[in-house]
């Protein structure tokens, strides 16, 4: 299983955290592996974390302590995107979530960094849309719509609170896919 979230609003971040673990709780499968986590934070930077296994309970640590909360600067966050599986993805793991402080993350689930028809990695390509000012449903639809056989869900976030997301032509005929808004 690959698990992308994405969040805005008040304590967002929190969110996206709470919401990959209790994932992890219940899910079965690849979860509790490699996790890229990004926020920009109140002070309008962006940061990640990353781990490549444990999940949840890896992705901060205090010391040689495990399973910490995560950190003020995450878990105050207005906006978080969140993909994790499997452990052992390729480096880095931020590619992963493109991210830009002034206008918004993107994640999703199976392959974001797919090449998508313009040879650039998909995820990418919706936040360069986003940079020069597109919507991210229209940045979402356009680079989906574009690329429709590659195996890939794409969750874009603006700064404003604007969240779109769409799975590709391929991943709508997978049997074990799941949407919750």
């Amino acid at each position: 299983m690959t698990i992308g979230i994405g969040a805005t609003g008040p304590r967002a971040g929190r969110a996206a955290f709470d919401a990959l673990r209790a994932a992890e709780r219940v899910g079965q499968g690849a979860i509790g592996g490699f996790v890229t986590f990004a926020v920009i934070s109140q002070d309008g930077a962006v940061r990640t974390s990353v781990t490549q296994r444990g999940g949840t309970a890896t992705l901060f640590t205090d010391g040689e302590t495990t399973g910490v909360e995560p950190p003020g600067l995450f878990a105050e966050a207005r906006c978080a995107a969140v993909i994790s599986s499997g452990p052992d993805r390729p480096t880095p793991l931020e590619q992963f979530i493109p991210a830009d402080a002034k206008v918004g993350l993107v994640t999703g689930h199976r392959i974001p960094p797919s090449t998508g028809s313009d040879g650039k990695p998909m995820n990418s390509g919706v936040l360069e849309r986003l940079k020069a000012g597109m919507s991210p449903e229209k940045a979402v639809s356009e680079v989906i719509g574009a690329t429709p056989e590659a195996d890939c869900g794409l969750i874009a976030l603006s700064t404003n609170g604007d969240v779109a997301s769409a799975n590709t032509a391929r991943v709508k005929r997978r049997p074990d896919t799941g949407t919750a808004l």
